[in-house]
């Protein structure tokens, strides 16, 4: 999902509030500050499904800058790994190590020994991995 500037200037408004963890309602009236009423709902969700906050029962807590960043950029960077492989094509795999963590094993390309993107991702590139991928 997209972000815009509204959405970084209201997940500014509430990572500057000072507290890992808000209530909802103390971040909607945060939020109307620059939001029209309608807006902040949609807001939140959006920050929510980029992995900027998490939302739970009354409570959204509210990641620091760079993992909020991690989160959001993670994704966008393994679907370009996949969509430049695939192009051109480099064989590639994807591994499910545990929780949100994955492994992309690349060959035939030269990008140093491991790449780890906000703990996240890690990119594991090889000149020959014919024993790592099948």
């Amino acid at each position: 999902m997209p972000i815009g500037k509204r959405e970084l200037a209201s997940y500014l408004l509430l990572y500057s509030s000072g507290k890992e963890v808000i209530s909802i309602e103390h971040a909607r009236e945060i939020l109307e500050l620059i939001l029209p009423r309608r807006a902040v709902r949609s807001v939140i969700r959006i920050l929510a499904k980029s992995g900027f906050i998490d939302l739970n029962n009354k409570e959204i807590r509210i990641h620091k800058p760079e993992e909020a960043m991690g989160n959001y950029l993670s994704q966008y960077i393994k679907s370009r790994i996949e969509r430049n492989a695939k192009s051109k094509h480099i064989q590639y795999r994807i591994e499910k190590v545990w929780g949100d963590i994955e492994k992309i094993y690349i060959d035939s390309v030269k990008c140093g020994e491991k790449i780890n993107i906000g703990g996240r991702i890690e990119i594991i590139c090889k000149t020959n991995t014919k024993e790592q991928i099948g």
